[in-house]
């Protein structure tokens, strides 16, 4: 029963998708420049955001402005970073995604409190990457979509790694 509701979730989001293009470095290796990304709106249930996940958010001040980041921390939560590394709830969290390993800049500690509805987002490369750092976390409303396929170049074509599909 499991199979067959997957793909009705599949085909929704992929009728339900929208299309942004990868502009800059700040999340490499994962996603590059140019490439183009589909999103889904968070706003179905088997969508819902996830820790890992990567999203499309409008800028808190430049409404112009769109970025892509990953998830991090999740709304109720004490963020720290510490020595470059992300301790959430005082625990230090697994970061395979991380280019090469390193979390960026070791000066940076500092603390953060989400809100009920606030995500806090950073970019895989950290040494090239506006992100929460910067701006804080991210009210929910200002988060587009979650991305879960790559379709363009082909060379790189198929699902976004993080979430197993369109419907996690």
């Amino acid at each position: 029963m499991k199979f067959p509701l997957r793909i009705i979730q599949g085909l929704i989001n992929l009728v339900s998708s929208a299309r942004f293009v990868v502009g800059g470095d700040s999340m490499l290796p994962t996603l590059r420049n140019r490439e183009s990304v589909l999103a889904v709106r968070p706003r179905l249930p088997w969508n819902r955001l996830r820790r890992g996940d990567i999203v499309v958010l409008r800028h808190s001040v430049c409404s112009g402005r769109v970025y892509i980041k990953r998830i991090v921390g999740l709304p109720n939560e004490e963020i720290r970073l510490e020595d470059g590394l992300v301790h959430l709830q005082g625990v230090l969290l697994e970061e395979a995604y991380i280019r090469g390993g390193l979390p960026g800049r070791r000066d940076q500690n500092r603390e953060w409190w989400t809100g009920p509805d606030e995500y806090f987002v950073l970019g895989d490369n950290r040494s090239d990457s506006h992100d929460s750092r910067a701006f804080g976390p991210v009210d929910r409303r200002l988060i587009l979509g979650r991305v879960w396929f790559r379709w363009w170049p082909l060379r790189s074509w198929g699902p976004v790694p993080g979430r197993r599909g369109p419907s996690g």
